[in-house]
């Protein structure tokens, strides 16, 4: 299992970047050769599970790169701890201010 599951967001920037182009899904789907139905979970961003193999397709077809294709976002979570919102992972700066105050 991976151990950040549910801490990131994985989000889709192939709405803007075939508005850039001017092209639509249609088009995308006959250039590429891939399935409608699969390009549009992308597009709407539905997809739970990206298929590697589709998504170098679609980034070869656009010619982008796969970071310009997906943002990856942490998210934030409630630390009952201090009563405050944080970043997942924590920064790892944090973690030895804490031990370092802990020790003196």
């Amino acid at each position: 299992m991976y151990p950040y599951k549910d801490k990131f967001t994985l989000s889709s920037n192939l709405k803007a970047i075939l508005k850039e182009k001017g092209m639509s899904l249609r088009e995308l789907e006959r250039r590429s050769g891939e399935d409608y139905e699969a390009i549009r979970r992308i597009y709407n961003n539905l997809s739970k599970q990206v298929n590697l193999s589709l998504v170098a397709n679609i980034c070869l077809t656009l010619d982008i790169r796969i970071d310009e294709l997906y943002t990856i976002a942490k998210k934030w979570e409630y630390e009952k701890r201090t009563g405050l919102y944080v970043l997942f992972p924590r920064p790892l700066f944090t973690s030895l201010f804490v031990c370092i105050s802990l020790i003196s």
